[in-house]
């Protein structure tokens, strides 16, 4: 009787802890995303607001003020732009969303389980499974989208894998 209690705590630990990985993992994901929309309407909201009351004369370009203003309008212009897919991306809502469906389903086939330890175990072993393959996947398109956007700068298209300058085969 002591060995079923231990199997079963130990399931039960297992379960816990992977119910929790998957609540924790979702929950980070749509902290990402709202600091990340939050983000790209604030940059939105300066790019809008900022250069019709410097134009309209409310302030002055020549003012400290006007000076600063229109320096925070650069800094976020060039910040809107560059991460601007990532605050308005839809794969990030995606993940976010196929993440609380795992944990969701999960719990449900849970419920369903509840008596059977090695019912349990096998869910374990989906669900974890399952978790790691959607966090590689989200983790290589990361990966790839930073590998890409270096790639299609001017200055890494213009040069070869062993950076050499592209059209010029003299080494000069």
């Amino acid at each position: 009787m002591s060995t079923e209690n231990d199997v079963s705590a130990s399931t039960a630990a297992l379960i816990g802890e992977l119910g929790q990985r998957l609540k924790a993992d979702y929950n980070r994901m749509k902290r990402w995303r709202q600091f990340h929309r939050l983000t790209g309407m604030g940059f939105t909201l300066v790019l809008v607001a900022v250069p019709p009351i410097v134009a309209a004369g409310i302030l002055t370009s020549e003012s400290l003020f006007g000076k600063l203003l229109l320096l925070v309008v650069t800094i976020v212009a060039a910040f809107n732009s560059v991460f601007q897919p990532l605050a308005h991306s839809e794969l990030r809502r995606q993940d976010m969303s196929r993440m609380r469906f795992l944990y969701d389903q999960f719990r449900a086939d849970l419920a369903d389980a509840a008596d059977d330890d090695a019912k349990q175990i096998a869910l374990f072993k989906d669900y974890s499974k399952r978790f790691a393959h959607l966090y590689r996947c989200r983790g290589k398109r990361l990966l790839d989208a930073f590998l890409a956007s270096r790639q299609s700068t001017p200055e890494a298209a213009s040069t070869d894998a062993h950076g050499a300058k592209a059209g010029r085969s003299d080494g000069g």
